[in-house]
């Protein structure tokens, strides 16, 4: 196509336009297309692109890429060939990506709002993946909150802070807490549910699971969380309480 005996083809693409594009999108292709644009650009340019999007043809196809490239210039010629193909598996390919992009980052700050809210009151914090039965480790000395490396097994690595950092006399009564198969049931119709225990120094802490209310948990990871009790909780209390009644009442 020669830029400069332009008539025949200004009035092509300006039909184009009318039948197979949709309002919104002639104006802006007619401007591209124009033979004015294209020489104006491959003046300067070998090669230029333009996508858009058209009434879907016969094929069902409708975003399309033209392509110009210059092959030829002097003082009265300007030859230049344009192409055009259709781009439908790469679009969808791009918009499924952009939807999943958008979901991670939804899910990145919604997790962030549920760690910050618990962070300042807790010293350990674990995001669970109930399904995979999957942990990882959340740092919590700083304002952003990143995961540390360290990941594996949610259940192995409960069971063992159970069993090295609870005191033996507590860890009966905590391991059923600490069972991941059953966190989902236990969830359901509860943000969180929490425990107090006893640690081998003496010390108490509160262990706490907790998910985003209204979220499916199949689709957002919960949270392990321990924190510092300052003093022996009171429903601790009472189970010691009965404890020694139950101890003091059997026959000896």
């Amino acid at each position: 196509m020669n830029l400069k005996q332009c008539d025949n083809f200004n009035y092509a693409a300006d039909q184009y336009a009318v039948q197979y594009l949709y309002g919104k999108e002639r104006q802006e292709f007619k401007e591209w297309i124009s033979t004015g644009h294209l020489k104006e650009q491959l003046s300067r340019k070998e090669r230029i692109t333009y996508h858009y999007r058209s009434k879907p043809n016969p094929n069902q196809h409708e975003f399309f890429e033209a392509q110009a490239v210059k092959i030829y210039q002097d003082e009265k010629h300007f030859f230049a060939l344009v192409g055009f193909r259709h781009i439908d598996d790469i679009m969808e390919k791009e918009t499924t990506i952009q939807n999943q992009l958008k979901q991670a980052l939804d899910e990145t700050r919604l997790s962030n709002e549920i760690i910050s809210a618990i962070a300042k009151s807790y010293c350990s914090i674990y995001r669970i993946d109930v399904q995979k039965d999957f942990f990882e480790e959340v740092s919590n000395d700083s304002e952003i909150h990143k995961l540390t490396g360290n990941r594996g097994c949610a259940s192995e690595k409960l069971y063992q802070l159970c069993d090295t950092m609870v005191a033996p006399k507590y860890r009966p009564l905590i391991r059923p807490f600490l069972d991941v198969s059953t966190l989902s049931a236990r969830l359901k119709t509860e943000e969180c549910i929490s425990t107090e225990y006893r640690m081998c120094d003496g010390s108490w802490h509160r262990m706490l699971f907790t998910v985003k209310n209204g979220i499916s948990l199949e689709m957002l990871p919960m949270f392990y969380v321990r924190s510092v009790v300052s003093a022996i909780p009171k429903d601790v209390k009472r189970i010691l309480t009965l404890q020694r009644k139950q101890q003091s009442g059997k026959p000896k």
